[in-house]
Order: structure tokens, then C-alpha cells, then sequence
């Protein structure tokens, strides 16, 4: 297969290879980069022995998958393209608040208001964007969101309501 080839040249360049049934790559890249970034474990791979065993200073996860942007902290950075591959950027927390007009910690809150087939968040049928980010900088998150829900205006009160679930 083009996987196996894809990991046997990437075996023979000595760099390690990461995958794990029943989990995601953007999984196993967020723990590879927390742990990196944490010291938190020592990361192995069952073909090397010990690749890391110091605290790495800084992260940047090279994707074009804009989900691993909630990845983001202090130490960790996404490197994403802007147009095409020939045009990227580096987004730190301010870059992600710029584009997303939320905090990376937030973007699953995000999501889940505004759906995401991708990632198969149903959403709240009704909540876009510009309600999702005030409902977020107002509130602060999804559990804040509903706890105060008598406090929403009726409209997306009732929006919120429908859809909890979702």
C-alpha cells in the first residue's frame, strides 16, 4: 500500500512514525506535542528506543486541518497554509483569536454551536458564527452557555434549547 511505502522510506530516513487503531492523527499529534512541550512521558516507538527526554521549547504542527488549531498555547504553534501551499502562516494564540474570533481552548465550543460535518458536531440549527462567537465571549463556553440560559434572549434561547442535545 502507499502507507506501507510511505513508512518504510520514512523508516529508512530514521524519522518515527506514530499510529494508534481507534485514534486520529490530530489525536496523536496533540499528545505528541503536549507531551514534547510537558516532559510529561517519554515518548517511544516500539522500532526506536527513546526519542524524547527533554522539554522541547516550541511546537509548530505543520497541517492544513484547521481543527488542530485548538492546539494552540504558549508553546504550541500551527503552521497552516493561507493560499495553496506556496502561502502559510504561523498562528499563535492572537493569530487563532484573529481568524476564528475565539481563544483555541474554545473552538470546540465553537463548533458545537455552529456544527461541523467534518468532525460530525449537528450544531444548533440557527446559530451561526457572530452568535456563537458572542455567545462564547459572553459567557465563556459551552457549560457557562447553558447554565445561564434563562439570560439569552428568546430567540437563541430557544435555539440553544432545541438543539442541546445536538
Amino acid at each position: 500500500s502507499k502507507f506501507q511505502k510511505a513508512r518504510d522510506v520514512l523508516l529508512a530516513m530514521n524519522i518515527p512514525t506514530f499510529e494508534m487503531a481507534g485514534f486520529e492523527a490530530d489525536d496523536l499529534i496533540g499528545t505528541l506535542a503536549f507531551q514534547s512541550t510537558n516532559n510529561s512521558e517519554l515518548i517511544t516507538n516500539k522500532k526506536l528506543s527513546v526519542i524524547n527526554h527533554k522539554i522541547i521549547d516550541e511546537v509548530i504542527i505543520v497541517t492544513g486541518d484547521r481543527d488542530i488549531l485548538q492546539l494552540v498555547n504558549d508553546t504550541v504553534k500551527v503552521y497552516l497554509p493561507v493560499k495553496g501551499l506556496s502561502e502559510g502562516k504561523i498562528f499563535g494564540s492572537d493569530e487563532v483569536v484573529e481568524k476564528m474570533g475565539v481563544a483555541p481552548s474554545q473552538i470546540p465550543d465553537y463548533k458545537g454551536l455552529v456544527a461541523d460535518q467534518s468532525d460530525n458536531y449537528k450544531g444548533v440549527n440557527g446559530i451561526g458564527p457572530k452568535t456563537a462567537i458572542k455567545l462564547i465571549k459572553e459567557y465563556g463556553g459551552f457549560e457557562e452557555i447553558y447554565k445561564n440560559l434563562n439570560s439569552i434572549q428568546k430567540p437563541i434561547r430557544d435555539k440553544l434549547d432545541a438543539d442541546k442535545n445536538n
